[in-house]
């Protein structure tokens, strides 16, 4: 039997069906051909997409991708850590598949720490020996540490978009849409329609090339007022600062790392955080902006050098 080409397939069928057609020539698309895709069912029947590359009897590595987003943003650095590790990631629960089930399904800090343990054991992972967390999903990976589920040797942290209790400096975006995505879940869909709206307005020209892909990738969690109010109600569950109160606790080797461009989140929160935790160092990447994590070749490497 002759076999069906797939070189435009991922786009089109699950797990990346909410991609645009065009997607089917992303380079990212193309990277993300090193994951193996394993659907699984959490403990309250949710199916979550989770992402894993590397041979499975090296150390794991446990991605935590930023609350809503497309794992087509690790794809990049799980092949370069795939080459030392067994690397498992996820897609959350809501997003950025939005399923036609209008109940929303649990979207708290809690759920999403219990979906990573349902991920590991589910695609027969070991305990990771390290975790590597971007922007929202710090405070996933931080709850999970604090309240001794998630456990690992070696801790990375990526531009952490977290709300500590201490005084700090804050980007437009900490400042003005942080605080306004807990008024819209507090408020319902009807509010996140307004901002839905708002939002597409602003739209202007798209880059090209990688950078265009991240910026359609960033775009996709208000692709509508009901996805826009499940992202919402995920950064809303990161806004209680009295999570982080016993952060000096961690006392495993952790590197911090910010890009002096993010405009996004200040890298003095990364310097708060890195002061808060008893064993962390704090690296600055130049000439990159917040998703370095999926753009900078030298962040990779020294997220590598740091775990081996």
């Amino acid at each position: 039997m002759t076999q069906a080409p797939v070189s435009n397939s991922i786009a089109l069928s699950r797990p990346y069906q909410y991609l645009p057609l065009e997607a089917a020539n992303w380079r990212l698309v193309e990277e993300s051909r090193v994951f193996r895709h394993h659907p699984v069912t959490a403990s309250d029947g949710e199916t979550i997409h989770a992402f894993t590359c590397g041979a499975q009897e090296k150390p794991t590595v446990l991605l935590i991708n930023a609350l809503g987003m497309s794992s087509l943003l690790m794809a990049r650095l799980a092949k370069v850590l795939s080459c030392d590790f067994h690397v498992v990631t996820w897609e959350t629960r809501g997003l950025p598949s939005v399923g036609p089930d209008h109940t929303l399904p649990d979207l708290s800090l809690k759920r999403h720490v219990n979906d990573a343990l349902t991920v590991l054991s589910q695609t027969g992972s070991t305990a990771p020996f390290g975790i590597v967390a971007f922007c929202s999903g710090v405070n996933v990976a931080l709850r999970g540490l604090m309240q001794n589920k998630l456990d690992c040797d070696r801790l990375c942290i990526v531009s952490p978009s977290i709300h500590l209790d201490c005084s700090q400096e804050e980007t437009d975006y900490q400042r003005t849409m942080l605080p306004m995505w807990l008024d819209v879940a507090e408020r319902g869909q009807p509010y996140a329609s307004l901002i839905h709206r708002l939002l597409q307005s602003k739209s202007g020209d798209q880059e090209t090339g990688l950078t265009g892909e991240v910026e359609v990738l960033d775009k996709l969690p208000f692709a509508t007022a009901q996805s826009t109010f499940i992202y919402a109600i995920m950064q809303a569950s990161c806004r209680d600062e009295t999570i982080f109160a016993n952060a000096d606790t961690i006392s495993i080797p952790t590197l911090v790392v910010h890009c002096d461009n993010d405009e996004i989140i200040h890298a003095d929160t990364s310097r708060q955080l890195t002061s808060k935790l008893a064993n962390a160092r704090h690296l600055k990447i130049a000439h990159q902006a917040h998703y370095g994590i999926c753009t900078s070749d030298e962040m990779h490497i020294e997220i590598m050098n740091f775990l081996c």
